[in-house]
């Protein structure tokens, strides 16, 4: 009977210790020929041993120095001489840990990214959307000749609506760079479609005093296929409006790139006698 207790109490311990975790690794990039180099990892329950594995190799690497919540591990010379992204692993008696990723880059060589467009809109061609080209460049990097991928690429067949295309580059040397960049396509079988902007009419508002008071007013849109279109005006409802009268221009713009303005007048006096 005491073994069976002792069995059950020994399970409920390993399910309730603590798992091994990777919260950081400091320096995140190091420098290609660099010498010798050491990384601090940032976390909890972390072991003794650190596994790298990346375009020069893997290792299996006792730790240098060992502290609360942090290990510090030696960098492999092969690693230090090769650059690429490498993967790290913490392994010890209550797991591995991990991953976490140390970058070894060329001294003065920009990173790798991707370059994106401003929002791009199109009409539609059809009710199943419109093909839509635009132009995405990777840049930097080790490798002058990076690959380049988009969850929609170039010339394809995008959807009537607000699309957001995702797009990475990376190279031979374990380098990448992502982006994001929107496209929308309005319809345009329905480009003839109402949109309104309803202002109110003429504000006339006492002031307190000659300098002026604050105006509050409501500014709506409808009439677009999207329900919710925003709207911004040159001056907020609420703000301080000065004596006198001020032309408040407001347009509403919509997820398919239509837009609608209006425009009203807010006059602000102070009464005679006061």
């Amino acid at each position: 009977m005491r073994s069976a207790v002792l069995t059950v109490l020994l399970l409920l311990s390993a399910l309730t210790a603590a798992a091994a975790q990777i919260d950081g690794i400091e320096p995140k990039s190091i420098d290609t020929g660099s010498g010798e180099q050491f990384v601090n990892i940032i976390g909890s329950e972390l072991g003794d041993h650190v596994l790298w594995s990346g375009k020069a190799g893997e290792w299996d690497v006792e730790v240098s120095a060992v502290g609360r919540s942090n290990v510090v591990a030696y960098v492999p010379d092969p690693i230090v001489n090769t650059p690429g992204r490498y993967t790290v692993y913490v392994r010890g008696a209550n797991g591995t840990a991990g991953p976490a990723y140390l970058d070894v880059v060329d001294p003065g060589q920009p990173p790798l990214v991707v370059l994106v467009p401003d929002p791009v809109v199109a009409a539609s061609e059809s009710r199943s959307g419109a093909g839509v080209v635009y132009d995405v460049f990777p840049y930097g990097g080790s490798d002058p000749r990076p690959d380049l991928k988009c969850s929609n690429p170039s010339g394809s067949l995008f959807p009537v609506g607000y699309t957001v295309v995702d797009c990475t580059a990376s190279n031979t040397k374990g380098e990448t760079g992502t982006s994001q960049l929107s496209v929308t396509v309005f319809d345009e079988q329905k480009s003839g479609d109402i949109f309104w902007v309803h202002v109110p009419e003429v504000i006339a508002e006492e002031a307190p005093t000659l300098e002026g008071t604050n105006v509050k007013f409501e500014v709506t849109a409808d009439g677009s296929r999207d329900p919710s279109p925003a709207v911004k005006c040159d001056a907020e409802s609420g703000a301080f409006f000065r004596v006198g009268t001020t032309s408040v221009t407001c347009v509403a713009t919509d997820a398919y790139g239509a837009t609608a303005t209006g425009q009203f007048d807010i006059s602000v006096y102070f009464p005679d006698g006061k």
